[in-house]
């Protein structure tokens, strides 16, 4: 079985949770035994080395990358894109509209038949639908990541003047977008049961539940009793439900976590932004005593192992939570919002801390800090929850019935 990936991002390195999302369901893809061969067909907005197209590939077997059609971050403004938008399309998928782009898709489909095409990230839509009625039928799956509706919808109702009135524009022509693509393909995916729902709402279509893979690891060692606790937060500050949390937290959190814990720190481990975008200007508000902004454009690993927990302060946002679910992968104890649990089947207390108040947060960091049982805890809780739900076992079913009919056995 032949299947063409189309996706917005080019998944290597993997340093973006979008990114690390991607990678996982194209392994997840590659270990079903059905499948023969993988093309992957993506944008960028840089020149792409050979050799990370050569370490994607030895990454994932049976994938054949494409060399990245080239797509500026932002797109630099074009008649099409204001065609598109007077039509309605929102930006989140006008600013992806790449003749080059369909041009490649168009070529991979024709070259040799395709049993699945699997649509990655909502805004490719845009793409697809000038494709589709020019090539031969292919069993076409979409996984939107988020239900970017809902994304924009808080902004729409909290923002004021100008930015109100484009926010509340931006939130209706995804909601309509978001629908029309819902109903033009095959089969849906999506990461959580919250998504599922809120698709199956909008467009009246079945959607299939694929959790993402993920594999714990060897817990680290408990950190010492003496040291003074060290909170992270990893992500994509260019994000904005992400910079939204981290503003909360930094103004109504950290002063009420420092009274009670002087010796806290707080290290924001972002990506580092693409060439063409605008480098984000930490808040004055988050440099306050305690808090450090770095740039990790490499291996995570140091932040985490240095670290007492990972804090996830989500305010809004859709799809599922991967800086929560990396947390139990590596054993760290998570505190989060009720946003941030938003499509797991997690409870306070048992996998992780929930707070929703500020004074609710701070109480859960000071227990997640001085509580060495807790901590032990979460953490086995956590990678539980994992290998019973993000298994590679557990997990493949699901996408063999998203996939089909095309040559698949489904097992129910």
């Amino acid at each position: 079985m032949r299947v063409v990936h189309l996706t917005s991002e080019l998944p290597w390195p993997a340093t973006r949770s979008g990114a690390l999302r991607t990678l996982s369901r194209l392994r997840l893809v590659s270990s079903l035994s059905e499948v023969d061969s993988i093309t992957l067909v993506s944008v960028a907005d840089r020149l792409v080395p050979r050799s990370e197209l050569d370490a994607l590939a030895s990454a994932v077997p049976k994938l054949r990358p494409l060399p990245p059609v080239f797509h500026p971050s932002p797109p630099r403004p074009a008649p099409r894109h204001a065609v598109l938008r007077a039509r309605g399309v929102p930006f989140v998928a006008a600013r992806w509209a790449s003749k080059p782009l369909q041009r490649a898709l168009q070529s991979e489909l024709d070259r040799a038949h395709v049993d699945v095409l699997y649509v990655d990230h909502l805004g490719m839509m845009c793409n697809l639908l000038e494709v589709k009625a020019q090539c031969a039928p292919a069993h076409t799956v979409l996984d939107p990541h988020n239900a970017e509706g809902d994304v924009l919808f808080p902004f729409a109702t909290c923002d004021r003047g100008a930015r109100k009135w484009i926010a509340a524009f931006e939130q209706r022509a995804a909601a309509r977008f978001e629908r029309r693509a819902l109903q033009s393909v095959d089969a849906v995916i999506a990461g959580s049961i919250e998504d599922a729902r809120r698709y199956e709402d909008l467009a009246g279509t079945s959607v299939h539940i694929v959790p993402s893979v993920l594999q714990a690891r060897p817990r680290p060692q408990p950190a010492p009793a003496s040291r003074p606790p060290r909170f992270c937060w990893v992500g994509n500050l260019h994000w904005r439900p992400n910079v939204a949390g981290l503003d909360w937290f930094c103004r109504n959190v950290w002063p009420l976590l420092r009274a009670r814990l002087p010796e806290a720190n707080f290290e924001i481990a972002s990506v580092p932004p693409s060439p063409d975008k605008v480098r984000t200007v930490v808040p004055d508000a988050w440099n306050v005593p305690g808090v450090r902004s770095l740039e990790i454009a490499g291996d995570l690993e140091p932040v985490l192992a240095r670290s007492t927990a990972m804090l996830a302060p989500v305010i809004g946002g859709s799809g599922i939570r991967t800086k929560l679910l990396d947390g139990f992968r590596v054993g760290l104890p998570v505190v989060t919002t009720p946003d941030g649990a938003l499509g797991l089947s997690v409870k306070d207390g048992r996998e992780l801390l929930i707070g929703k108040t500020p004074e609710a947060f701070a109480d859960k960091l000071v227990s997640a800090a001085t509580d060495e049982a807790l901590r032990e805890r979460l953490a086995v809780a956590g990678q539980s929850y994992l290998e019973r739900r993000h298994s590679l076992e557990v997990v493949q079913g699901a996408m063999r019935a998203a996939l089909g009919p095309s040559g698949f056995v489904v097992n129910r």
